[in-house]
């Protein structure tokens, strides 16, 4: 992590500032900067498909499109520069990033949202309601994708979640320490989960520096598992993405659910809920799972 002293700060002709005490860049936002400019497809911008050495668009390219300098361009992807948040949403409109990715690197570049320091892992009463009025399974994540409520139906479905502790609510956790979830998923499907829970956890790292559990896990995991470590260092960022999925009941026995996953932004938490086309063989399913819930709680 690259430290700019109080002692060089000014701003340049760009409008970034080159030294501030009060912000930190880390290593990743030249890396992240660089590789999303590799991703860019020339003639997605209007540029010309000439025949390049290298993929993406030229350094001067992107300053063109973002009105700043190649050189400052090049300091940023060195590190070298601090960019304001205006110069970071020029940089962001000239790539057409998504929102997450430009939240992502505007917090490589030390400009944090006002959500804390911790991860926050409070459920609001209105998911309470949520969670109790609804007939199928339902589970409310923090943000690291822990597990920290659910409703009757999950549980069905899903205890060895609902009856984990620590660590072994997590689904990242689950995923790559080779850890069953109780949730089938197809064999083309699992590169594209484990990227969208990565990358998801990549912006959620950023968003609570500071949040110990998330700490840890990400440390330990690298530590130990090869291809965590490998994913890790990839500058994806993305919203968790809806899938189907295959849920095993005792008594019910496979059913085929779509997954989507909701997002409460005030407080930062994922609810994913498995619904089935309605009238379909696998909707009686989760009705008869539905009715069991009710007949075990009489």
């Amino acid at each position: 992590m690259t430290r700019l002293e109080a002692s060089d700060a000014s701003v340049d002709s760009n409008g970034g500032v080159i030294g501030d005490q009060s912000v930190t860049v880390t290593g990743q936002f030249g890396d992240v900067l660089r590789e999303l400019r590799s991703r860019v497809r020339p003639e997605d911008l209007g540029l010309p498909t000439v025949r390049r050495r290298t993929p993406g668009i030229r350094r001067e390219e992107l300053a063109a499109l973002a009105a700043v300098s190649p050189e400052y361009v090049k300091r940023l992807e060195q590190n070298r520069a601090h960019p304001s948040p205006q110069v970071i949403r020029s940089l962001a409109d000239a790539l057409r990033l998504t929102r997450v990715q430009h939240e992502h690197l505007s917090l490589l570049a030390g400009f944090t949202p006002a959500h804390g320091e911790a991860v926050p892992r409070v459920v609001p009463q209105s998911v309470e309601r949520f969670l109790t009025r609804t007939h199928t399974p339902v589970g409310v994540f923090d943000p690291a994708w822990t597990l920290i409520a659910w409703n009757a139906p999950w549980h069905e479905f899903l205890s060895v979640l609902t009856e984990a502790e620590g660590r072994e609510r997590n689904l990242i956790w689950r995923r790559f320490m080779g850890i069953p979830s109780g949730v089938e998923h197809r064999g083309e499907d699992i590169d594209r989960s484990e990227a969208a829970l990565l990358a998801d956890l990549r912006a959620v790292t950023a968003r609570y520096p500071g949040d110990q559990f998330i700490a840890a896990l990400v440390r330990d995991l690298a530590a130990s598992v090869p291809r965590f470590a490998a994913l890790w260092d990839g500058a994806d960022v993305a919203d968790h993405e809806s899938a189907t999925k295959t849920l095993i009941h005792p008594i019910v026995g496979r059913v085929a659910v779509d997954c989507d996953a909701l997002i409460v932004r005030e407080v930062d938490l994922r609810i994913l809920v498995f619904t089935a086309e309605v009238g379909s063989p696998d909707a009686d399913k989760l009705e008869q799972v539905w009715n069991l819930t009710k007949q075990r709680a009489t």
